[in-house]
């Protein structure tokens, strides 16, 4: 994610770093450069701007901060807001200077910071695709699983699967004889690391940051959906035949109490209907993204690792961005489909209309 392959892939797996460079990398004329530059520092402001947005509405919310699935998203936005900070703010400034302008120990940090994220966003759809999951699926005991004890569990933990992941490699770069074979790497002219580019790195990242996950969604999804299927020809079926049965035999003494406690329970299964509904499209908007966006970089990665398949820099560089344009994203799939948190952030962003005010009120 942070880091290129250019040299690596240009130069056979062979050559050093040091006569690496972005200058004359982005030779463009100066309308499509203006181009370019506006997408991604867009980008970059829709992920942090955005990503800051939803925590101020859902902390500032007293309903929204007290429901334990928010917490979820919370994760995927602390993810999101790393990915914007971090690693979009970055590489736009590399775009620029040509060299890395940071040196050893700020290209350190970037590179932790960013495939730790990245893997963090991946495990953070995860939770929420769990959290959903029994949601849907066993909303009897649901209360059991939410709690905010298990949540803050579950998003400690995949914090620490992934900096542990990217960070004790990263740091002992120098300690894996493979990563030495790649040459010195001149820090202020390219941020890498030798121990990117090994096989058995690449493999721990397709299996631990996409495939376990992307298994895990599935199973997760389909469960989901299926039980959603299922329900909606329940309630189909449960709207029918109490008319169908009616109609046939009309009751001798019919009772008012248990004619209204029908009703209301039949009113409370449709409106927990609906409320699971608009869960499981949010999820699908979510993990929908989340695959259009990272699928591409890890087709690549396995392309190279795999059969060595050599990729220019600049296809390398632009998938890179359709990974983190993920991250800009998420926040409007939250206002699309909640419309507590689109009340909230049309108040926070129009604070100084009141008729707007009013009418979100």
């Amino acid at each position: 994610m942070a880091t290129t392959d250019a040299s690596v892939v240009e130069d056979n797996l062979t050559s050093s770093y040091s006569d690496y460079s972005l200058l004359g990398a982005f030779s463009h004329p100066l309308h499509i450069e203006i181009a370019i530059s506006t997408i991604v520092w867009l980008m970059c402001f829709l992920a942090v701007f955005g990503n800051i947005l939803i925590f101020v509405v859902i902390l500032k919310d007293k309903q929204l901060r007290s429901n334990v699935a928010n917490m979820y998203i919370l994760n995927l936005a602390s993810a999101d807001l790393c990915v914007g900070i971090n690693s979009l703010t970055m590489n736009n400034i590399w775009r620029y200077t040509g060299n890395w302008p940071f040196q050893r120990a700020v290209c350190t940090f970037w590179t932790v910071l960013d495939y730790s994220a990245c893997m963090q966003g991946a495990f953070a759809v995860t939770l929420i695709s769990l959290d959903r999951y029994f949601m849907v699926t066993k909303f009897l005991e649901y209360r059991k699983y939410q709690s905010k004890k298990l949540a803050c569990g579950l998003i400690t933990g995949t914090w620490t699967l992934a900096l542990l992941v990217n960070a004790l490699p990263i740091l002992g770069n120098d300690l894996w004889p493979n990563a030495r074979a790649f040459g010195k790497v001149n820090h202020s002219v390219i941020c890498d690391f030798g121990v990117l580019n090994i096989l058995s790195f690449n493999i721990a990242q397709i299996v631990v940051g996409f495939f376990a996950p992307a298994i895990i969604l599935a199973c997760f999804n389909f469960k989901v959906y299926a039980n959603i299927l299922k329900r909606s020809k329940g309630l189909v079926r449960t709207a029918v035949s109490p008319m169908q049965l009616n109609t046939a035999h009309p009751p001798a003494e019919p009772s008012a109490n248990t004619n209204s406690s029908a009703n209301i329970t039949s009113r409370d299964t449709k409106r927990t209907y609906k409320k699971h509904r608009k869960a499981a499209a949010r999820l699908a908007l979510i993990v929908g993204m989340f695959s259009i966006c990272w699928i591409p970089y890890y087709v690549l990665q396995f392309l190279f690792i795999v059969d060595k398949i050599k990729f220019s820099w600049l296809l390398w560089n632009g998938v890179y961005y359709t990974v983190w344009v993920n991250s800009a994203i998420n926040p409007f799939i939250y206002a699309a489909t909640c419309s507590k948190i689109r009340r909230r952030l049309v108040e926070a962003l129009c604070f100084w209309n009141h008729r707007i005010l009013r009418r979100t009120r």
